[in-house]
């Protein structure tokens, strides 16, 4: 059964369909740019709205044009007072680089520098478009006395951290997040004012107090290698985990510890692993090779890092295939470790 509908409008309207989230489904809309900003500067549809600003980011980091008029869409949220401080996080938060590859795979070859390079630079955009309001936010959002737990705490906390790491972009000395990594009370402010100083080179004085208040405590040192695995510039990334495999906290038979430390650089520091000349490649596989014969199911879940070698251009393919006949070559290999090798060469 057809039926067809007519309007009579005093304008052409901007669909904001499948609202409240209604439906399980996946829609194709031919939204131009203008849409998709209004769209995420009035509409009271929370799903729509991000979705919205996701597709304007999401555009601005595949195609070739960059965000332009459509940051004025950021701005509404950024400075909407009626809306929760976490939603206007997650609204400002870029999609991840991992997010960005598979978009890219859709079509073309994925190239792990050159995204990278792009959010970095569409992050810089942002936060020279939007620095008064950024800074407006991060000073209002702070929440003093005691710390809590509780949403609307947190979500202050979430937004007050979003607009410090745009403010960064801004900062090579990074003041704020040293200041703010000096005086928080909290582990969610300290970590993420550490993962800042991390990626800005400024981090060597931090490093240290937070090791040596935290040396006894395993799962915060967990952190302390997971921060400096995930967010260290891709070229040092393979330097700094291969200086830090030689650290005497690094206890590599513990599974959680070596999950912290080469399991994030492979899986969370996308850059750095797949530098162009292989060296994060041949560093995890090294110690893929060390750790199959205490813990087998580990080195399987950390090879799947390799799964996704086929999207990548011909020279960083050529050096995993070698990597793979190399591991899948090696004496008495666990029977995990090689049914994953072998699902990974297979395609």
């Amino acid at each position: 059964v057809e039926e067809e509908l007519r309007f009579t409008l005093p304008e052409r309207p901007v669909p904001s369909p499948l609202r409240g989230f209604s439906a399980p489904v996946l829609l194709r809309q031919r939204l131009s740019r203008a849409d998709r900003t209004h769209l995420l500067a009035h509409d009271t549809d929370p799903f729509n709205r991000w979705d919205a600003g996701r597709g304007l980011l999401m555009d601005a980091l595949t195609g070739d044009e960059r965000l332009g008029e459509s940051v004025e869409g950021l701005r509404a949220v950024l400075c909407d007072d009626t809306l929760d401080p976490a939603f206007r996080a997650l609204v400002l938060t870029l999609p991840s680089e991992e997010g960005i590859a598979a978009e890219i795979a859709r079509a073309g070859v994925v190239d792990p520098t050159a995204v990278h390079d792009r959010r970095r630079t569409l992050e810089r955009d942002i936060a020279i478009a939007l620095k008064p309001e950024l800074r407006t936010i991060y000073n209002a959002m702070e929440t003093p006395g005691t710390y809590s737990p509780a949403a609307q705490d947190a979500g202050r906390r979430a937004l007050r951290l979003r607009a410090l790491s745009y403010l960064t972009c801004l900062d090579a000395d990074a003041k704020d997040a040293a200041s703010l990594f000096a005086k928080t009370d909290n582990m969610t402010e300290r970590m993420a004012a550490l993962a800042l100083l991390v990626r800005t080179g400024s981090a060597d004085m931090a490093l240290m107090d937070f090791a040596s208040r935290w040396a006894e405590d395993d799962n915060v040192m967990d952190k302390w290698f997971t921060v400096q695995a995930s967010a260290t510039p891709p070229n040092q990334a393979v330097e700094s985990v291969r200086a830090l495999t030689e650290h005497a906290a690094f206890h590599w038979r513990n599974p959680n510890r070596f999950r912290a430390l080469i399991g994030t650089f492979a899986m969370s520091n996308a850059a750095g692993f797949h530098r162009a000349d292989g060296a994060g490649y041949r560093l995890v596989a090294d110690w893929l090779l060390r750790l199959d014969p205490i813990n087998p199911q580990t080195t399987a879940r950390v090879l799947g890092v390799f799964e996704t070698w086929q999207q990548l251009d011909s020279p960083r393919q050529a050096i995993i295939s070698d990597i793979l006949e190399m591991i899948s070559a090696a004496p008495n290999l666990s029977r995990d470790a090689s049914e994953v090798v072998g699902r990974i060469r297979a395609g």
